[in-house]
């Protein structure tokens, strides 16, 4: 992806199924740089004093605007703000974008995620005799 983007949503933790939502926008910039900006605590955090820093969730879902399904994986939270004001940034490591479904792990039974891009081609080039 070459472009900025900026995706404006509602976002909540799966165990929650959408009943306790946020809003938050996650923006992206071509230099790699993705980050989730909420408008309050997913946690239910009100006073900065009791913020989480620097903890990790494996999964956060949201719907943008235009009813895209938004997945953040393996998701580093910051909760900042000031004494009675706490929003949230979410540095996610995978994010994944789909029109129609999310990414249901809880259906699927899937604790541990493992992505892999499609280098094989590469690495077989030199090998075409082989098959």
């Amino acid at each position: 992806m070459r472009e900025n983007f900026v995706l404006k949503a509602k976002w909540w933790l799966p165990e929650n199924r959408g009943k306790q939502t946020v809003f938050g926008e996650l923006q992206y910039e071509p230099n790699g740089k993705l980050i989730a900006i909420l408008e309050e605590s997913l946690l239910g955090t009100t006073d900065i004093h009791k913020s989480e820093h620097n903890i990790t969730m494996p999964l956060i879902y949201s719907m943008g605007k235009d009813r895209q399904c938004i997945g953040l994986l393996n998701v580093k939270i910051w909760e900042v703000g000031r004494t009675r004001w706490v929003t949230m940034e979410l540095y996610p490591e995978y994010v994944l974008i789909s029109e129609r479904n999310y990414f249901a792990t809880e259906n699927m039974e899937i604790m541990n995620f493992n992505f892999c891009l499609n280098g094989f081609g590469k690495f077989f080039r030199g090998y075409q005799h082989l098959w």
